[in-house]
């Protein structure tokens, strides 16, 4: 049964935390302490994932429809909204990591020249950002790339560990024009070699 300003107003705390649904997903959650929290469920590529949207009333339940529809939006074209909120937090945090470049280069530059962008965002989240996310730009070397390139192909994915070479090579050639970086690493291993 879909959530009204009446009900959320209602909703006491309890000695666990409990939620209540809106439909389609979005819940709202009742801390112990008080607070009532936002949150969307939703499944991408088979596995389930979990975005937070905000605490309630600064987010109103009109306000939180409609970034449920927006999320809905993203996984329909394959796009996680918690992967997008984590981004987006890490270009707030240090706008010079991988992670958060990474961000920008996908939005200013991929999305614009790349016909399916949703091939580099997944090679990104599976095998680069994890291994070299945090890093920042300049602190990122030819053995971080070597390692990235040898974990993909010791899955028996040599096409694939070329691809994330190329990725990468591309992310720092970006890189390199806005002045980020002076050299890529990406560069330095030869495709004849992975």
């Amino acid at each position: 049964m879909a959530l009204t300003d009446t009900k959320l107003r209602a909703l006491k705390p309890a000695a666990k935390t409990y939620q209540r649904a809106d439909g389609r997903g979005l819940v709202i959650e009742v801390m112990p302490g008080g607070k009532r929290v936002w949150r969307l469920r939703y499944r991408l590529n088979g596995k389930q994932e979990k975005v937070t949207l905000g605490e309630y009333p600064a987010y109103s339940l009109q306000e939180a429809r409609q970034w449920r529809e927006n999320c809905r939006g993203m996984v329909a074209k394959g796009e996680s909204p918690m992967a997008a909120k984590r981004l987006s937090k890490a270009i707030q945090r240090d706008p010079d990591t991988v992670e958060a470049f990474a961000a920008t280069w996908l939005e200013k530059v991929v999305a614009k020249t790349v016909r399916d962008p949703r091939t580099v965002r997944m090679y990104l989240n599976r095998d680069i950002l994890p291994a070299i996310g945090k890093k920042r730009l300049h602190e990122v070397t030819v053995s971080d790339v070597l390692e990235i390139t040898d974990r993909i192909k010791a899955r028996g994915a040599d096409q694939s560990a070329l691809l994330a070479r190329n990725i990468i090579k591309r992310l720092f050639a970006y890189a390199i024009a806005r002045q980020k970086v002076a050299s890529n690493p990406a560069a330095a291993v030869d495709a004849r070699y992975i």
